[in-house]
């Protein structure tokens, strides 16, 4: 961890050596690593192992990854603060359709 070599904490967390609050940290450090590389699919991947849903909805939005962003409404519980960020997204880029789904998934919490 001193060194930053977040794969190989990962190694060795999954040998026995950490527990799951290590994991779940060397993996949203490789997303950020892939993120600040521009190597959104990638970071994806390690986003996910480490259910990051916050970063997850600004890779899939760099990917223009709108079914991703969906799948996302659906996994986040009704009235998270996320699902006004998601909605947003989905305004920007005129994805109407998207944006009226998330509405009526979540009631009227989304005030874009």
């Amino acid at each position: 961890m001193r060194l930053g070599d977040w794969f190989r904490v990962v190694q060795l967390v999954q040998s026995g050596g950490g527990d799951d609050e290590l994991l779940t940290l060397a993996w949203n450090k490789i997303g950020d690593y892939f993120a600040d590389r521009q190597k959104w699919d990638k970071a994806v991947q390690f986003y996910t192992q480490a259910k990051n849903a916050e970063a997850l909805v600004g890779c899939c939005y760099v990917l223009e990854d709108y079914a991703g962003l969906q799948k996302l409404v659906r996994m986040l519980p009704e009235g998270a603060p996320l699902l006004v960020e998601i909605g947003r997204k989905f305004q920007s880029v005129r994805a109407c359709r998207s944006f009226v789904q998330l509405l009526a998934c979540c009631g009227a919490c989304v005030r874009c």
